[in-house]
This record gives C-alpha cells, structure tokens and sequence, in this order.
C-alpha cells in the first residue's frame, strides 16, 4: 500500500466532515389514538480553535425519520486545512425539535482534526 504524506499548510482544500448515522434509542411521543410522533434530528457542527469559534455552526439538511436517523451527508465548513490552527476541533451538536422554535440538544461532542504533532 502506497502512502503520500504533505503538510496541512499546503492543503487548500475546505474542511470537511460526514453525518452519517445516529445510533441507539431514542423517545418518541404516543398520542392519541395510538399515534406515534417522531421527532425530528438535526446535527450541527462547528470549528474552534484555542476555545473560540472559527465559523459559524452548519446543519444537516432536513429529514423526516421513523426507524434509521441516517443523513450519509458531507458538510463542508467556510475554512481550509491551511487555514486551521493546531488546536482546530469539531464541535458536533444532536439537536431535536419538540415544536416550532423548539429546540433541545440531546448530545454531543468535540473531536480534534490534529494529533499533538499536527
């Protein structure tokens, strides 16, 4: 297997990252008549770096979901490699809406782009 290595200052590329699924169990409301109301998810994800934003959040695009919370989508965020500081991280927000305006995040989490060396 072959490997080429370069340094992130020379990648011009936009950051990306992929939303694919969300796992476990999760509450749904039974109404009336033996409804079940599903709400629906969104994921946000941001970048920070040294504990202060570096763009604004992007969301996934809207979905109605019964069973599977899959998205299989890429969000591509304002900012190149190159760009990025060593303490660049994602910010990863679960959010669910409980009715117009009504939104809770329900998890998340950080991830950073760089090991200690880079």
């Amino acid at each position: 297997m072959d490997f080429s290595y370069c340094l992130t200052k020379d990648v011009e590329i936009p950051v990306s990252i992929k939303i694919s699924t969300l796992e476990g169990s999760l509450q749904h409301r039974t109404l009336k008549q033996q409804q079940t109301e599903y709400p629906d998810y969104y994921v946000t994800v941001q970048l920070f770096g040294d504990n202060k934003p570096l763009t604004l959040p992007i969301r996934t695009s809207y979905k109605s979901f019964k069973n599977h919370r899959t998205w299989n989508e890429w969000l591509t965020l304002p900012m190149k490699y190159c760009d990025l500081p060593a303490s660049a991280q994602f910010a990863i927000t679960v959010w669910s809406t409980l009715g117009p305006r009504k939104l809770v995040p329900i998890g998340g989490t950080t991830m950073r782009l760089f090991g200690k060396h880079r």
